[in-house]
This record gives C-alpha cells, structure tokens and sequence, in this order.
C-alpha cells in the first residue's frame, strides 16, 4: 500500500514523488539557464520591440520553468522544517560544492574554456572560496540559511499552525505579494536570489505541512493550480509590455514578472509541488535513484568557467523558430542534464576515497568525532522539544 507524506515524514522514509520532482525541477532549472544566459529572451523593454513568435514561446518556457527553485525550496521546508539538524551533513555538503567549484573551475582553465584574460585573482578567489565569493548563489544562501535551522526547527516545534501561518503572512506580505499587486518597484524586494526568499518558501513548505492541506492531494487540482499560475506569470509579462508599449510606464517591471518572489510563480510551484507529492509509480522510483546525483547538474552548469560556454556550444546561437527552438532545448537539457548526474556520480567516489584517506590520520578522526558530538547535541536537543 502507497505511504502519505504524513506517513512517510514520521518514518523518514523518502518517497519517489518528491525526489522524482527534485530530477523535473533540475530539468527546469537548466531551462532557464540556457534561455537566460543563451541569450534567447528578447528584451521586451527595449524600443521599438515587436513580439515575434521565437521569443514569445521562449518567454511560455521561461514561464512554465521559473517555478524550480522554489519547488526545491518547498521541498526542503516541507520535508526538514522540523528535523534535526547536522553538522555532519553541512561538512559534506560544503566538500561536495567545493569539489566542483575548484576542479571544475580549473579544468576549464588548464583546456583553454577561460580566455587568459579572464583568468584573474577573482576568478581564482571564486573557485577557493565558493561560499563567501557567490560562485553558487544557491549554495550561498542554502549554506547561510542552515547555520541558523537550529533556530528555526526550535521555533517552528514550538509553534503552532497558526502561529506559523502569522509569520509567514508577514514574510510573503512584503517579499511577494505587494512586489506583485504595486505598479513600481520596491526597493525592499529582491528577485529571490538570497537566503532571506530561501527563509519565505521553506517556511511556506512547513506550513503545508503543519496544515496537511487537502488540495495537496489532490494531483488534478494542482496540476490546474501549476498550469493557470504559469500561464498568468506569462501573461503579466506580456500585459505590462503592452502598457509599456501604449504609455511608455511600467518598463521595470516587466522582467521582474519571472522574478522567484512573485505570487503566481509561487503560486505555480506550489502546484508542481502538489503534482509530485503523493505521486508513485516504476518512473517516479527511476528518477528516485538518479536525484541523490541531480545537484551536479546545477554545480557544473553553473561552474564560473561554464556559466556562458555551454549555451552557444549546444546551439543557443543557432536556434531559427519556434520548433528549432524547442529542439536545442530539449537536446541542452537532456545533454547537461546526463553530464551533471555523471560528473556528480564520479565526485561521490572521489569524495568517498577521500573520505577513506584522511579518516586513517588521527586528525581528521578526532574531527570528525567532534562533529559527530555536535550532531550528538543538536539531536537530543530536538527529541526534547519534541
């Protein structure tokens, strides 16, 4: 018999669904990257712009993608809100990120993919120090904002549902829904890229979870809830070019439409998220296998030696219409897709050897048995709360 969320939450277990849904979001996510960075998006601000049907279903593609992080987000909140935290885990987080930063960052150095001029003591601070440089702004704001889950797993065992539900009220009040509702920008606002919208969504996952909502469970409804969401996104971007067309007004605005902290992305990811939820089956346990690997596929396209080579190497410069288009998209993606799993599974064997060396000499033992102390610790101190 197929296990609830509820149920599996009180095993620990993972369920296919959701680590199915972490493979479609990575697919997304290097959707973006290569309509982004590829240069594939058109301008829509810029004078004397006309819509033509290249760029206006790369603006659907972009629209019905941009939900991905958030749905990691959601993953994370909804599943860790209120477990125990690691050190442990954080150690081995950093040392997977940190790996492809500088191995990655220096091969494409040593074979010529980093032209000599931008080999620069900025470029060479961005492999070695990953975290504090930004290399990966995920990684950035996942690593800060889990040196505070202590905190939060505290408070979010204390309080309520409705308690948590004040709070995240207040957070999306001013980091989502007046950004979406008022005609100019906030200076308040970001486009999502920090730890403060990571903060926002995770907290959004544990209410879900706090309020187990029924339409959750309901896969149809939130597929509809997915599909209108994205389609809206698509459609505010388009509404505020046309009144920037017609007045010349809301011009900024426009590419903030596919900003992670507007309310119908958000919306639309927690759609997604519900499709993926309580989903079973033979394809969902496949993808179940290969996502523990899929965070190589983000680490290597976004590599600060890779980030804008590997568009034009996939043909983002040679796409000619619409079907063209979704071709070189769906090739890019299958591509960087099987390349990052790949290049993360060979980093899992070499982190493991290292693993396995440096835990002979007595010093990293008696590290790592203090870190094991402190997983010790943050532990008893949960199952008391509890």
């Amino acid at each position: 018999m197929m296990k609830t969320a509820g149920e599996a939450k009180k095993s620990n277990e993972r369920l296919s669904g959701p680590e199915a849904l972490r493979c479609v979001a990575m697919l997304l996510v290097t959707v973006l990257h290569y309509l982004g960075k590829g240069g594939l998006l058109p301008s829509l601000a810029a004078e004397g712009y006309t819509p033509e049907a290249t760029g206006t279903f790369a603006y659907l593609l972009e629209s019905f993608a941009i939900v991905a992080v958030n749905c990691y987000i959601l993953l994370s909140g909804y599943f860790q809100g209120t477990g125990p935290v690691k050190l442990s885990r954080l150690v081995k987080l950093y040392i997977r990120f940190y790996l492809f930063s500088v191995i990655v960052g220096l091969l494409c150095a040593a074979f010529g993919a980093v032209p000599a001029g931008g080999l620069t003591l900025h470029y060479f601070l961005t492999l070695f120090f990953p975290v504090v440089m930004g290399h990966y702004w995920f990684m950035t704001a996942y690593f800060l904002f889990y040196l505070v889950m202590p905190l939060v797993g505290a408070a979010l065992r204390r309080l309520s549902a409705e308690q948590t539900g004040v709070v995240l009220a207040g957070m999306l009040l001013f980091h989502c829904i007046l950004k979406t509702l008022l005609p100019f920008y906030l200076e308040i606002t970001t486009d999502g890229y920090d730890w403060t919208w990571y903060f926002t969504v995770f907290l959004l996952g544990a209410y879900a979870r706090k309020r187990d909502w029924a339409f959750l469970k309901k896969r149809s409804t939130c597929l509809i809830l997915y599909v209108a969401g994205c389609l809206l996104t698509f459609g505010r971007v388009y509404g505020l070019w046309f009144v920037y067309r017609k007045t010349g007004a809301c011009g900024a605005l426009i590419s903030q439409s596919l900003d992670y902290n507007q309310l119908t992305v958000v919306a639309a990811a927690l759609g997604l998220f519900g499709v993926f939820l309580h989903l079973e089956g033979p394809a969902t346990k496949f993808l179940g296998k290969v996502a523990p690997y899929t965070l190589g596929v983000y680490l290597l396209q976004e590599n600060v030696g890779l980030r804008y080579l590997w568009q034009p190497l996939l043909g983002s410069g040679r796409v000619g219409g619409v079907l063209s288009l979704l071709l070189h998209v769906l090739a890019a993606v299958c591509v960087m897709f099987i390349l990052g799993v790949l290049a993360d599974y060979l980093r899992s064997l070499l982190q493991n050897g290292l693993q396995m060396l440096l835990l002979k000499t007595p010093v990293f033992r008696g590290l790592r048995d203090r870190i094991w102390k402190v997983d010790a610790v943050l532990a008893e101190d949960t199952e008391k709360e509890r």
